[in-house]
């Protein structure tokens, strides 16, 4: 975990760059598992930003059309085992 305070600015760029690149290898993985019609990837700063986790990471959010985006934090927590076939799901896509 990179440790940054409320923006990645104090981290080193190489590490920005290094957490980008893996975002976006996570990202394929998703579209490629999950067929999405978009993705939306994310990486928030400062509470007036919606980042409740102050430290660098990305969401990376399927999107279909038709479906509304609800903002960051509402709607409570996915099913455990939904999840679980998930990311079992996306895991099978990186290679």
């Amino acid at each position: 975990m990179l440790r940054t305070g409320p923006g990645p600015w104090p981290a080193a760029a190489f590490r920005c760059a290094a957490a980008a690149t893996l975002a976006s290898a996570l990202a394929r993985a998703v579209r490629a598992a999950l067929q999405p019609d978009g993705i939306v990837v994310v990486q928030s700063n400062g509470a007036a930003a919606n980042q409740s986790v102050f430290h660098l990471h990305f969401h990376i959010i399927p999107r279909w059309s038709g479906v509304t985006l609800r903002p960051h934090g509402e709607g409570g927590m996915a099913d455990a085992g939904d999840l679980a076939v998930l990311a079992k799901d996306i895991a099978a896509m990186i290679a």
